[in-house]
């Protein structure tokens, strides 16, 4: 890749800006890079100061623009501005995948109240969680185990998000979190229409349930009771 950059400007003898190369890379990498991703990936050696500086020039080159570079949790990528999405939707160019009421409430249940065990989530929504909603949402990389619950018999396993879940909700932490009523409403409609019902996806009593406690959100991903 960095060849075809380099080939580019030869005709001008001429060397590519940092920051040109690093938008590039940027794009063709299929996942977001750390600094130290971004200096590894780079032919010829930059100090950590350079590159900043080289991505504080993208920021602001793609501030007036339909698309922004952002700092997640996982690193520096592109994506579409919150303003900009409901163009994208209306295309319909870029569909997501639709999930069934039972994985998204999981999910919530899980945001809100992490690290959680299956058994209290199960507790919180009055029924048993089919095993595939909780296999979904791992694949999905939205959840993972980060640890057990020593306190309980059986030392189950605790489950909390992860940070390619705040990337894909374009959240830098838990913190950031939106309230629980609105992230329901938005959670409605990723429901398949040939399942969705006339409520929520997140029941009136689970909703309550969480509430009640969402004062409790912050940033415990790697914390264990």
């Amino acid at each position: 890749m960095n060849e075809i950059i380099k080939s580019k400007f030869a005709l001008n003898n001429q060397h590519p800006p940092l920051d040109v190369i690093i938008e590039t890379i940027l794009f063709a990498a299929n996942e977001p890079l750390s600094i130290n991703k971004i200096k590894d990936s780079l032919s010829q050696k930059y100090d950590t100061l350079a590159i900043q500086e080289a991505i504080e020039n993208l920021v602001e080159r793609w501030h007036s623009r339909g698309l922004e570079l952002i700092n997640s949790p996982e690193g520096y990528r592109f994506r579409t501005k919150l303003s900009m999405q409901l163009f994208v939707e209306q295309s319909q160019l870029n569909r997501f995948p639709k999930y069934s009421r039972s994985v998204l409430e999981t999910l919530a249940i899980i945001a809100y109240r992490q690290p959680i065990t299956r058994a209290e989530i199960e507790k919180i929504r009055g029924i048993t969680i089919n095993t595939s909603a909780i296999k979904t949402l791992e694949i999905r990389g939205w959840i993972e185990v980060v640890g057990v619950k020593k306190s309980s018999p059986g030392h189950p396993q605790l489950l909390a998000t992860t940070n390619k879940f705040l990337t894909d909700l374009g959240l830098k932490s838990l913190a950031e979190l939106p309230p629980l009523e609105v992230i329901a409403e938005t959670l409605e409609h990723n429901i398949d229409e040939n399942s969705k019902q006339s409520t929520l996806p997140i029941e009136n009593d689970t909703k309550e349930s969480l509430t009640s406690t969402s004062s409790r959100q912050n940033d415990t991903n790697s914390s264990i009771p």
